[in-house]
């Protein structure tokens, strides 16, 4: 995706370099997010859904959203073993450490972080209650 027509008009540029080396950072752009994002699961993984977890109940995963500037959104989806804003937190501090220009990392919809909600799915119906709902 482009964030062409974002907010802030800002187009995104495509990265060769897809892994950072330590110490450097990535292009913020969409198809780095989402690598590393992947990178994030795989070093978090006692974190989010793999056949070993599921024995004990672990469904989350964390997809990537879309790009609005330098803010990433993501989705959360199942259920975690920790609260869901400290998975959002771990994933974020992973995120801008190795893309350094993200700003903000956020949720698509406010429920998702929400302990009541921790097998939130797609399709739930708070997938669309955000604060201008009328749920």
């Amino acid at each position: 995706r482009s964030v062409a027509g974002s907010r802030w008009g800002r187009p995104s540029t495509p990265s060769t370099r897809l892994h950072a080396a330590p110490g450097e950072g990535l292009v913020l752009t969409e198809e780095n997010v989402e690598v590393v994002l992947a990178e994030a699961v795989s070093t978090l993984e006692t974190m989010f859904d793999s056949p070993q977890n599921r024995e004990v109940g672990i469904t989350g995963r964390v997809e990537f959203v879309e790009l609005d500037g330098p803010t990433v959104v993501l989705g959360l989806y199942g259920r975690f073993w920790h609260e869901r804003t400290t998975v959002l937190a771990r994933v974020s501090q992973f995120l801008t450490d190795r893309i350094p220009e993200i700003i903000d990392v956020g949720v698509e919809d406010p429920g998702m972080l929400l302990e009541e909600n921790n097998d939130f799915e797609a399709g739930d119906p708070l997938a669309g209650a955000g604060p201008d709902s009328d749920w």
